[in-house]
Order: structure tokens, then C-alpha cells, then sequence
């Protein structure tokens, strides 16, 4: 006989209850997370490494975008 329940990860939540729950944690930026959202946001990273280069190349392209460039610069001057 197969096993119908699902999986739970050491914060007793299954995958698909991580996912659902880390969506808005996953836009925030890392130094903003509280203990618990840094638990859960790790457990998909570590099963799914591509999720965790996504997040990490999204940041990049936030710091990129959020950075503060004088006028000077932004015309070639």
C-alpha cells in the first residue's frame, strides 16, 4: 500500500504549503526576513537550487535598478 500523506519538512509544513507560504517572503530581500521566513524560504532552496538562482539573480536586478546614479552619469557626462 502506497503512503497518501504527504511529506513534512522539519517546520511541519509540506512543500506545497511552503510554496504558497514563502511567495511573498521570496520578494522580500533577505536582510528583511525574520528567523521563520529564513527557515522556510531555505527548505524549497535547498530542493530546488534553480529557485535560489532566480531569487538571488531577482535581487541583483533590484540592486541594479534601485541604485542611485548621479544625473552626471546617466547622460554620458
Amino acid at each position: 500500500m502506497t503512503d497518501l500523506w504527504p511529506v513534512t519538512y522539519s517546520n511541519g509544513e509540506t512543500i506545497r504549503q511552503i510554496l504558497a507560504r514563502s511567495k511573498h517572503t521570496l520578494m522580500m530581500s533577505q536582510n528583511k526576513w525574520t528567523d521563520r521566513q529564513r527557515h522556510r524560504a531555505n527548505i524549497p532552496f535547498r530542493h530546488y537550487p534553480m529557485q535560489k538562482a532566480a531569487y538571488h539573480l531577482a535581487m541583483e536586478l533590484r540592486q541594479i535598478f534601485n541604485a542611485k546614479i548621479p544625473p552626471a552619469k546617466q547622460w554620458g557626462g
